[in-house]
């Protein structure tokens, strides 16, 4: 595999990301771990990955001091009322928090925001990001 990273060692990666950020316009979900990242296509294909370098160090550590949530193990998942199966806590983050979202297409809300808003302010998850 890429960069010396086995499939376990990916899979590693993504059980125990302390965050993960959407990027090229929510195509890719990347997931970071105190060890390496791993970016996943909207399609579920590994996009690329690696060992954690200096400069994702350096990211880490300004999402820690920014504020914002960063999990101390790994994401975790529920049931969203929304999309009728598991999420992740970072896709229910955004969706309670930012909503409109320029979301890829496997994300996509299949009702309104005012919808979405009323679902998630009667989910006991909401608290979590207050």
């Amino acid at each position: 595999m890429k960069h010396n990273i086995t499939v376990e060692d990916a899979d590693r990666i993504i059980t125990h990301a302390r965050f993960a950020l959407r990027q090229q316009n929510g195509a890719l979900h990347v997931y970071y771990s105190d060890k390496g990242f791993v970016a996943v296509h909207h399609d579920g294909t590994v996009y690329t990955l690696g060992w954690l370098n200096e400069g994702g160090e350096k990211l880490l550590e300004v999402v820690k001091n920014m504020g914002f949530k960063v999990s101390d193990n790994s994401l975790r998942e529920w049931y969203c009322p929304i999309y009728d199966h598991k999420i992740d806590e970072a896709l229910c983050y955004e969706i309670s928090n930012i909503g409109e979202l320029p979301l890829p297409e496997t994300d996509r809300l299949p009702c309104g925001i005012e919808e979405t808003q009323l679902q998630c302010e009667c989910c006991r998850h909401d608290t979590d990001w207050e």
